[in-house]
């Protein structure tokens, strides 16, 4: 008797076409066009501090781009990202906001924050002049020479 049915020349055909089918239908993953890496981004100046002689203000901060026992917001070991950020060219920028103390502190108005100097990123202070009456605000900003900027540092307030 005779058995009807595949050879086992397309019965290996057969299979293959099923495995390879099933390779591209299940295997791959995720869908989709792929994504270009993420920048390493700075970090943003933290310890923010001021000093106050006269109307002479002087503020200081810390620069974490150039720490060399912490992570990047990625998890990157900073040493990789203090030599991307030591590069010439970066710095910080420094905003500014004032509100008069007559006024009162608002907690809910929102600061229009004003550019008011940008600062090479070998140094960690900068000083300016103030008039007295008025509520003050800082934030920083780093950046390097590749334009990549950092989220905001904390906000610094005094009164004065």
């Amino acid at each position: 008797m005779r058995r009807l049915g595949l050879t086992w020349p397309l019965r290996l055909e057969v299979a293959l076409l099923i495995a390879v089918t099933l390779f591209f239908l299940f295997g791959c993953g995720k869908k989709g066009d792929p994504l270009p890496p993420k920048p390493l981004m700075p970090l943003p100046p933290n310890q923010l501090s001021y000093t106050l002689e006269d109307n002479l203000l002087t503020l200081s901060w810390h620069d974490a781009n150039k720490d060399s026992g912490t992570t990047s917001q990625q998890g990157v070991f900073t040493e990789f990202s203090k030599a991307l950020f030591s590069k010439p060219g970066g710095g910080v920028n420094i905003f500014q906001a004032a509100r008069e103390q007559s006024k009162g502190a608002c907690q809910t108005c929102p600061l229009m924050f004003e550019a008011v100097a940008v600062v090479d990123s070998s140094k960690t202070q900068y000083q300016h002049p103030i008039d007295p009456g008025f509520i003050y605000y800082y934030k920083l900003k780093s950046f390097t020479n590749e334009h990549l900027t950092s989220d905001d540092s904390e906000t610094l307030s005094f009164e004065y």
